[in-house]
């Protein structure tokens, strides 16, 4: 069994990753790419790549929890708030591990070819188009 620091490293590596991918991507725009500009970019589009996955689970998981999707159809404010803690909880948290490379753009080096760029592109596109399409097929199965 894989211990918690360890699984906890991990993510946080995961994180890193997907960071640098998203920050060599910023820093080669032609505009916005200062690496303070550049840096806070790739900090929001990495909350948005682990926000995307936990939105997902979060609306699948009200399918299964009785009278969990009323909360989301009639907006319900304790809902809302709860949603917003997390968002916030979790951008800090991003912004934690990444925004020491706001002064360490050459961090970033390795993936600022351009067939990264555009893998990273590819991959960040996918994501955000696939994911909710899949979560949508999925809870219409599930209800037919």
């Amino acid at each position: 069994m894989v211990s918690a620091p360890i699984r906890f490293r991990a993510v946080n590596n995961f994180v890193t990753w997907v960071f640098l991918r998203l920050y060599a991507r910023a820093l080669a725009r032609p505009s916005r790419n200062l690496p303070d500009q550049a840096c806070d970019d790739a900090i929001v589009q990495t909350g948005m790549v682990l926000g995307a996955p936990l939105g997902a689970v979060l609306v699948a998981i009200s399918e299964f929890i009785p009278g969990a999707g009323t909360h989301v159809d009639k907006q319900d404010p304790f809902f809302v708030a709860v949603m917003i803690v997390l968002v916030v909880v979790m951008m800090r948290w991003v912004k934690k591990q990444c925004s020491s490379y706001r002064n360490m753009p050459e961090a970033a080096e390795a993936y600022r070819s351009r067939s990264q760029r555009l893998t990273t592109f590819v991959g960040f596109l996918l994501l955000m188009v696939s994911l909710p399409a899949a979560v949508g097929i999925g809870l219409h199965m599930l209800r037919h």
